[in-house]
């Protein structure tokens, strides 16, 4: 193979760095990298370390599409991507978003499969064939002719998908994909990308679930502070070392194969009802069936509730139905009058760019509390209390829409507690955050509730783990019925529950015997 010939197999990254416009520090700086055809790399790091740009950097929307000041050179193949085309670039890198919200442009499935290649300008025939062949391959046939709103996130984020790769492109950028998919979903994908790979895509994934990733990757790369500080082979010594090293996990720790249930949190008042759910039912026009019916639930001040059910199954919609923002088909409601100053629900949506509107994030904070006529020096208190509490106090000052997606995510949810609501709806709250922040984030939420910032939190989740360390009682939507109300201990050791939920018992059965230290999980006042 000739020199020239063997460059234009590989993905070239040259001294890249980049700072954005307005910021006193890079993002990134001196990154340096090459990626051969065929290969899967995964790009780990903490949330903000700069996984994101980094991506868009290599798919050429930085700095083609963005303001901001960007060193060194991208090859991608034969392309060099500063002031490339974008058509060039499209069929040479595809990339999919974190949040597949900021990416769907169409109303409906096929026709968001079609926008790519109809700008593509290829023939009709070949149009149809690929929309069917990759909404067949993703599983979505079914919901074809469906509206893209009232797809579940994960279905969203498997359309995406779909419709980069139905325009053929030779590397694959992938920004989370596995944070809004249930377990057999995650498998579905990992195995998908292994047939891809094989035929020649080249992969490259930024993602914080590592457990089942990096044992079919290549290779590692690890940012810490905008900086590339790894570049190993995925799995070994140096991969867990480096890993280690800023916290994060090769290997998540096993689950307790003996779960003792929780009792509602401690608190300052004696539990009292929060919420009353009855018959509650949500159906879209001309839908065969329900989305989900016959919902009966109470919600209790001092409960800490896991939502889970498999990607599909309604639990964004049953948030939102709940949050006040859907309006159900049947069924009714019953909210407790809140307190002077507070709200009743208080809700962080799965895509927190859907709430954040102000210019900084003190502003953000602040906004709820002054709606609701509280004084300035009680926002004050309330906006230092929540953001210490999520990590965000050096924040404060920086606009939110430029912070990384899990910095925003802090951002939505620290907004909702200010407004001390008694209940407090979190939708898949690990998106974007490596695993110290999501249990520094859970870990504050229930010491809210023992403190009675917060009176009671329901949260939806795909990760198993989440629901043993915080969860004093699981809902399971599956097939439109609510399959079970109960404890983690009796929802998590029935091996048919857990697998038509959508989640994996995997991780529980890990090293069998091993007890995970729940003392974090169970602050008291």
């Amino acid at each position: 193979m000739s020199g020239a010939s063997s460059e234009n197999l590989k993905v070239s990254v040259e001294r890249v760095g980049y700072t954005f416009f307005g910021s006193e520090r890079p993002s990134l700086a001196d990154i340096s990298f090459t990626l051969t055809q065929g290969s899967l790399t995964v790009l780990a790091g903490p949330t903000g370390s700069g996984k994101s740009t980094l991506l868009r950097i290599l798919a050429g929307l930085i700095p083609n599409s963005a303001a901001g000041q960007m060193q060194g050179r991208v090859r991608l193949f034969d392309l060099d991507t500063e002031d490339a085309a974008s058509l060039d670039l499209a069929t040479r890198a595809g990339l999919v978003l974190q949040s597949p919200d900021d990416q769907i442009c169409t109303t409906h499935v096929e026709s968001e499969v079609a926008f790519g290649l109809e700008n593509l300008c290829l023939p009709t025939p070949e149009i149809e064939r690929r929309i069917g062949h990759w909404l067949a391959r993703f599983n979505l046939a079914a919901q074809r002719h469906q509206r893209t709103h009232t797809l579940s996130g994960g279905q969203k984020q498997r359309l995406t998908l779909a419709s980069i790769l139905a325009m053929g492109p030779r590397l694959l950028l992938l920004d989370e994909p596995l944070a809004q998919l249930d377990a057999a979903g995650a498998m579905q994908l990992l195995d998908e990308l292994e047939q891809l790979r094989a035929a020649g895509l080249t992969v490259l994934i930024a993602e914080h679930r590592l457990d089942d990733l990096l044992p079919r990757a290549d290779r590692l790369l690890l940012l810490d502070a905008g900086r590339l500080v790894a570049d190993c082979p995925a799995c070994g010594v140096d991969a867990s070392a480096a890993l280690g090293a800023l916290g994060l996990e090769l290997v998540s720790p096993a689950l307790p194969v003996s779960i003792e249930p929780q009792d509602p949190l401690d608190s300052p008042a004696p539990p009292a009802w929060i919420a009353r759910v009855r018959g509650l039912e949500c159906r879209w026009p001309r839908a065969a069936r329900p989305l989900w019916s016959d919902i009966h639930l109470d919600f209790q001040a001092g409960e800490c509730v896991a939502l889970v059910g498999p990607n599909g199954s309604g639990k964004t919609t049953f948030l939102s139905t709940i949050a006040g923002l859907t309006e159900p088909f049947a069924g009714s409601m019953e909210i407790s009058e809140p307190p002077a100053g507070s709200t009743a629900i208080g809700l962080a949506p799965q895509n927190p760019d859907l709430t954040l509107f102000c210019r900084t994030v003190h502003d953000e904070l602040a906004f709820g509390p002054r709606q609701l006529g509280v004084d300035r020096d009680e926002v004050h208190r309330r906006v230092i209390q929540a953001a210490d509490a999520l990590g965000i106090a050096d924040l404060l000052a920086q606009a939110p829409l430029a912070l990384s997606q899990g910095q925003r995510l802090r951002v939505a949810v620290a907004a909702a507690i200010t407004l001390r609501p008694r209940l407090l709806l979190l939708d898949e709250p690990t998106t974007g955050q490596d695993p110290r922040q999501v249990s520094r984030l859970l870990t504050a939420v229930r010491r809210l509730i023992a403190d009675g910032v917060v009176g009671a939190v329901l949260f939806s989740t795909h990760d198993a783990r989440l629901v043993v360390r915080f969860a004093t009682r699981v809902l399971a939507l599956v097939d439109g019925a609510l399959l079970a109300n109960c404890s983690p201990a009796a929802f998590l050791t029935d091996p048919q529950s857990l697998q038509k939920a959508g989640l994996s018992a995997t991780s529980i059965a890990r090293k069998q015997g091993a007890v995970e230290d729940l003392s974090l999980a169970r602050p008291r006042s």
